[in-house]
């Protein structure tokens, strides 16, 4: 997904399945990201970064986001793999703040 210049922005539980899937390809216990009603580019026409202070209006969980989501910051890959390490302690602990 970020090889394709776009971020996902609402990581969590909700939305990942896991499961086996036969097929061609044959994959087996395999992790998918589903939902991308708030996935954004983040790279510009000219294939560029935008810039992260270009501000959108907050979308997905509170939870799971970094803070630069929270503080209604442009996404970006970080952002997405900041989430997914929330998530990883959170299914094998609790979070901090929760």
């Amino acid at each position: 997904m970020h090889e394709a210049g776009l971020t996902h922005g609402d990581i969590k539980a909700d939305n990942i399945i896991i499961g086996s899937y036969e097929n061609q390809w044959d994959y087996k216990g395999f992790a998918r990201l589903i939902d991308f009603g708030t996935s954004t580019r983040y790279k510009d026409d000219n294939n560029k970064h935008v810039s992260q202070e270009l501000k959108k209006n907050f979308v997905g969980n509170v939870l799971f986001n970094s803070a630069s989501q929270l503080d209604n910051k442009f996404t970006c890959r970080r952002d997405d793999m900041l989430s997914i390490g929330l998530l990883l302690i959170f299914l094998v602990s609790e979070l901090p703040y929760q």
